[in-house]
């Protein structure tokens, strides 16, 4: 109950919320070390979507697409990008306790209903984890941002997808900050991680 009355702000006036979720994201690139000429991408893709912005809007995952938790704004709390809490492990948390449930169906909104749904989070937990030991295979080169990382493992993404591709990388990274495998420092006014 507290997470939805915890939106209401945010729904309440959604066009204010994502000018605010805009300049939040614009700073976590910032913080993370993307090029002014990527984050420039970004908010152009953003003020694009705006206007399709209304009432709430439900995001349902369909089996056969991977998950990208995204970094998002807190509803409440600080709006500083440093201080953001792990979209992934939330998400994770989110699964084990699902994965407790007896279902038999989960419908996804589109797309076909999920009748095993054991498997399948068991087969999204080992991809996120494998996407952790990739970014950790990369930070053998030393210290990274993560910018650096995500264009490292995707050289020819696409601009606009630089937030997505962040956002994957910042996963894995809070997933080796809590195995104790990598550590963050601000250098330069920007986030840099390393192996432990």
């Amino acid at each position: 109950m507290a997470a939805q009355f915890a939106l209401a702000g945010y729904v309440g006036d959604v066009q204010r919320s994502l000018v605010a979720e805009e300049a939040w994201g614009d700073g976590l690139l910032r913080l993370h070390g993307t090029p002014p000429e990527r984050r420039a991408t970004f908010l152009e893709t953003t003020r694009d979507r705006r206007r399709y912005g209304g009432g709430g809007v439900a995001v349902d995952r369909i089996a056969h697409i991977s998950s990208n938790p995204l970094a998002h704004r807190p509803p409440t709390g600080s709006d500083d990008p440093a201080l953001r809490s792990s979209s992934l492990a939330a998400y994770l948390e989110s699964l084990a306790r699902t994965a407790e449930e007896d279902l038999s169906l989960l419908h996804t909104g589109h797309g076909e209903v999920i009748r095993e749904h054991r498997p399948l989070i068991a087969e999204r937990v080992r991809l996120h984890h494998e996407r952790a030991d990739q970014v950790y295979e990369a930070l053998a080169a030393g210290p990274q941002s993560a910018s650096r990382l995500s264009t490292t493992l995707w050289p020819a993404v696409a601009v606009n997808q630089t937030y997505l591709t962040l956002c994957e990388v910042l996963g894995a990274l809070d997933v080796l900050e809590a195995d104790g495998r990598a550590l963050s420092a601000v250098c330069d006014d920007a986030m840099v991680y390393e192996r432990t």
